[in-house]
C-alpha cells in the first residue's frame, strides 16, 4: 500500500512537470531584461526579487502597484541571476477613488 501511494505521488508530480508546473522560487537581487521593449518604456531592465509561480509565471514588483510579469515559455536564458525574457507584461493594481 505505501509503495502504490509513493508511485501516485511520483506520477502526479512528473504529470505536473510535464504540464508545465513549476516548484515556486524565489530570486532575491534578480536582473530582468526584456529583449521585445520600447527603450524609453523603463521596463526594459529591472532588478528586484524574482518569484517563480506554482503555474509557471515569473514575477517582479517594480513598486507597490506596478509588477512585471512574463511566462515561462518566455524565458530565453538565465544565467547568475540574470534572466532574459522574450516579453512581458506591466500589470497594475486598480486604483480606487473615492470623493
Amino acid at each position: 500500500m505505501k509503495k502504490l501511494i509513493v508511485g501516485i505521488w511520483l506520477l502526479l508530480f512528473i504529470a505536473a512537470i510535464e504540464l508545465g508546473l513549476s516548484i515556486p522560487s524565489t530570486y532575491p537581487n534578480a536582473t530582468v531584461i526584456i529583449e521585445n521593449c520600447k527603450k524609453d518604456s523603463g521596463f526594459c531592465k529591472n532588478t528586484g526579487v524574482l518569484e517563480l509561480s506554482f503555474t509557471g509565471t515569473y514575477r517582479m514588483q517594480l513598486d507597490h502597484q506596478i509588477h512585471l510579469e512574463m511566462k515561462k515559455k518566455e524565458l530565453v536564458n538565465n544565467e547568475k541571476k540574470i534572466f532574459i525574457f522574450k516579453s512581458a507584461f506591466v500589470r497594475s493594481a486598480p486604483v480606487i477613488i473615492q470623493k
